[in-house]
C-alpha cells in the first residue's frame, strides 16, 4: 500500500496524472498475455528482494513504487503492461540498491 501511494504521488508530482481517480479507468485497459506467466515472475522478482534485501519490508515497497510509476506512467516503458512493469521496476531496484 505504501508503495503504491508513493508511486502515485510522484506520478502527481511529475504531472503524469492530475489525481489519484486518473487510475481507476487504466485499470482495465492493463494487458498481460500470459497472467500466470507475469505473476510468477513478480513472485520470483519479491523472492530476490527477500533473499538479498537488508531490511524487506523497505526494499519490497521501494518495488513496488518503482512497480507502479512503470504500470501507470504514460512515458515508461511498461505502461499498462503487467509483464513490462514487473519487469522495469526490478531493474530501477536494483540500479537503486547495487
Amino acid at each position: 500500500m505504501t508503495g503504491f501511494g508513493s508511486a502515485i504521488g510522484k506520478l502527481i508530482d511529475n504531472k503524469a496524472i492530475e489525481k489519484t481517480s486518473d487510475i481507476l479507468p487504466l485499470l482495465k485497459d492493463i494487458n498481460s498475455e500470459n497472467i500466470n506467466e507475469d505473476l510468477n515472475t513478480l513472485i520470483v522478482r519479491l523472492d530476490n528482494i527477500r533473499n538479498t534485501a537488508k531490511k524487506i519490508g523497505n526494499d519490497q515497497r521501494m518495488y513496488f513504487h518503482f512497480f507502479f510509476r512503470e504500470l501507470f506512467d504514460r512515458r515508461s516503458d511498461g505502461y499498462l503492461n503487467l509483464k513490462d512493469a514487473i519487469n522495469e521496476a526490478f531493474t530501477q531496484y536494483e540500479r537503486k540498491t547495487r
